[in-house]
């Protein structure tokens, strides 16, 4: 989720003081954004990155983007936390004439978080208001037999204050996810289908900074190979554990701190490309910066500069899924404000073929 107390707590305070309507699901076909051939003749001057990057689609100044998710078909899928709980999916975004549309809004929450396919073409999402017990909930997204437009709340979590990073369990056959509670400091096991959840984990390396003066603990959560890994917001480290089929900790297993960053804030991270070992990690404001770790737990900035535009308040990224895209990574940004100038969440590609520790 967000950085410390700037953008995070902005974002946060603006999804608690919102005024959620108690109303059902609702489909628009267009919303507030350009795409890359729009966006192109309003881009800032390119950052110093020698990786090639461009902007996908741009929202508009009101719009956070929390989250994202790549379907079969390479479409990507945002989710919105500001200024409503929208789902949008960006069509062909590996070409220079991307079409971005909102799906639905769920009107009984402030904002979605955590998005994850759990089985072919059908996705979980996370929402709820942050810091309230008893607002959060979970819902399928299935693209494969129903109707997108028509999301199904499948399970509510009443003890959860802020379910953010969402994944699913390795190797079950289930469609069991792991779900992040960064306000909490631990993650959940969610059990789709049959209304149970626990806590998977709950260690000094998933709850808040000891001072306070960051509110939020874990936050990107996704599995590498046999163990969970997560980013820690306010301790700024990338962990791991070894876990079982079950989502819970393997017999014996230790966390892992494999690195601690030289940042403000971690957000959301993904492994890749393909089955590639090197974890791709956002900042968040005010670090606004794109990272890559690699298993022996050096770090190095990709992309990104707190004064810079390209990536600031990047959120999450996900690598696309078409043979032409496989090395490109999307991330997505919330909104906020640099020198003075406010800007808008939005989705930048960037090309990583040529990258190198």
């Amino acid at each position: 989720m967000r950085g410390p107390s700037l953008s995070v707590c902005c974002a946060l305070f603006a999804l608690l003081a919102s005024t959620a309507s108690a109303a059902n699901s609702t489909r628009s076909s267009s919303c507030k954004a350009t795409t890359t051939g729009q966006a192109q003749a309003q881009a800032q001057a390119a950052s110093q990155s020698p990786l090639s990057h461009r902007t996908v689609v741009q929202f508009d100044e009101e719009t956070w983007i929390e989250n994202i998710a790549v379907r079969q078909n390479g479409n990507l899928l945002l989710t919105g936390l500001m200024p409503n709980a929208s789902l949008y999916e960006v069509t062909n975004p590996d070409s220079q004439n991307p079409t971005v549309a909102r799906l639905f809004t769920i009107n009984e929450v402030k904002g979605l978080l955590g998005i994850a396919e759990i089985s072919p073409d059908v996705f979980l999402i996370a929402g709820g208001n942050g810091g309230e017990k008893g607002s959060f909930h979970v819902w399928t997204v299935d693209f494969a037999a129903g109707d997108p437009s028509q999301p199904k709340m499948v399970q509510d979590i009443p003890e959860a204050m802020l379910l953010n990073g969402v994944t699913k369990i390795p190797g079950n056959n289930n469609t069991d996810v792991f779900i992040s509670d960064s306000m909490l400091g631990l993650v959940w096991i969610v059990k789709v289908g049959e209304q149970k959840h626990e806590v998977a984990l709950n260690v000094t390396e998933t709850q808040l900074a000891p001072n306070g003066a960051k509110p939020l603990g874990v936050n990107g959560v996704h599995a590498c190979n046999d163990s969970l890994c997560w980013t820690n917001l306010g301790l700024t480290t990338f962990n791991k554990i070894q876990i079982g089929q079950d989502g819970k900790p393997a017999q014996g297993a230790k966390v892992e701190v494999l690195a601690k960053l030289p940042v403000s804030a971690l957000d959301d991270f993904i492994m890749g490309p393909a089955t590639g070992d090197t974890a791709w990690i956002t900042t968040n404001s005010p670090d606004n910066s794109l990272f890559a770790l690699n298993s022996a737990g050096k770090n190095v900035k990709v992309a990104g500069s707190p004064d810079a535009l390209d990536f600031a308040t990047s959120t999450a990224c996900q690598f696309g899924r078409k043979d032409g895209d496989k090395n490109i990574l999307y991330v997505s940004a919330g909104n906020g404000e640099i020198n003075g100038k406010k800007y808008g969440g939005k989705v930048e590609a960037i090309d990583v073929t040529n990258f190198a520790f």
